[in-house]
């Protein structure tokens, strides 16, 4: 497991937030799943809900680097 230690805390913060509104969409569109799919007991809801979850925490985990790191861009004017 990687070390966040070193970075500052509003990285942490946001890297926070983000696991904790993907993992919440994720068990959204669980719930909304085990409502299409017919999921008759809440054992079987619990399930869907579970599963989205993890995969929302999991595309968080694969996303975060990507999505905190800052991004240096250059001008879009040619050099002249």
């Amino acid at each position: 497991m990687p070390d966040h230690t070193s970075e500052p805390s509003s990285s942490q913060s946001q890297r926070a937030w983000l696991y904790l509104l993907l993992g919440f969409t994720g068990g959204g569109l669980g719930a909304l799943l085990a409502l299409f799919a017919g999921a008759a007991s809440w054992p079987d809801a619990k399930l869907f809900i579970v599963l989205g979850v993890a995969i929302g925490i999991a595309l968080a985990v694969a996303l975060a680097p990507n999505l905190l790191k800052p991004r240096h861009r250059e001008a879009s004017a040619p050099n002249r």
